[in-house]
């Protein structure tokens, strides 16, 4: 909140007059453990045998969400501002044991009273937030054009491991496809190009991860799917799936929410302007 209110000082003077959001929040205690916890992955019944000091026992918090004209905050698919992070930005906002609506994004639109657009991706600050904007800018042009202040928040330590390949933000007119044809949420056969590369869920800082596969088309068009690769820190059967596999999917929208989770990318320029879905259902031909 602190930092919130920090950063609305400085941007709030650099936007043009506007309809003012009606902001309140609402306070929620939430006790819940963290991602160390998590990670662990402790059997049932370690408070018994660890000492008082090491029992990892629920953090109690008092969170502040942010309601706008009476319900939760949400970000904003064209905004004057635009917020790129990652789980430091993501916590707090979304349904994960941490409340939702009470992240740096919500508290920045209640401090400058304005809507906020936010990109981030669990550990992706660097580079994946970057792609995700890069494709929503090439899909809206109009929210590319209304933009006046980004604001980019991340780990320092990125400064030492992050990945900082160069990452072009695409004129519209630049796109590969022209307005997709796809039918969400309807059985299509397609066929998969390339896979992006992934790590060993052990190296991996969260254990959940999705990963991009460019997929073909019957009309010939490609797009890329997100499948679920990594699960509870176990490989899937979708990490198994290379070059030449033949699926038959079911399409969803890259929503919000899991739009933030952990992904590996393709790092090609041209993949990097396909549309993007999630792969909610999918079999082998």
């Amino acid at each position: 909140v602190a930092a919130a209110e920090t950063i609305a000082e400085v941007v709030a003077p650099r936007l043009d007059g506007g309809a003012e959001l009606v902001v309140d929040e609402t306070l929620q205690p939430i006790e819940h453990r963290g991602d160390l916890w998590q990670a662990l992955r402790l059997p049932d019944g370690h408070r018994w045998w660890m000492p008082p000091a090491a029992r990892f026992e629920p953090d109690r918090i008092e969170h502040r969400r942010v309601d706008v004209a009476g319900q939760p905050w949400r970000s904003a698919e064209v905004a004057e501002v635009v917020l790129i992070g990652d789980s430091f930005t993501n916590v707090f906002d979304r349904i994960d044991g941490w409340g939702e609506s009470g992240g740096l994004g919500a508290h920045l639109a209640r401090g400058i009273e304005r809507p906020v657009s936010v990109f981030a991706v669990d550990a992706g600050a660097t580079v994946a937030a970057r792609r995700q904007l890069a494709r929503h800018w090439a899909d809206r042009p109009e929210a590319m054009t209304t933009t006046k202040v980004v604001v980019w928040s991340f780990a320092v330590r990125e400064l030492v491991v992050g990945d900082w390949r160069n990452v072009d933000l695409p004129e519209a007119t630049e796109r590969v496809t022209a307005e997709s044809t796809v039918e969400l949420d309807e059985p299509i056969d397609v066929v998969v190009e390339a896979v992006a590369p992934i790590p060993p869920p052990e190296d991996t800082p969260y254990s959940e991860a999705l990963v991009a596969l460019r997929l073909e088309l019957p009309s010939g068009e490609a797009i890329i799917g997100f499948a679920w690769a990594i699960r509870e820190r176990e490989r899937t059967e979708a990490a198994r799936l290379g070059p030449g596999d033949r699926l038959t999917v079911t399409l969803a929208d890259l929503d919000t929410e899991l739009g933030g989770v952990q992904r590996f990318e393709l790092t090609d320029p041209e993949s990097l302007l396909l549309d993007a879905y999630v792969m909610e259902l999918w079999e082998k031909r």
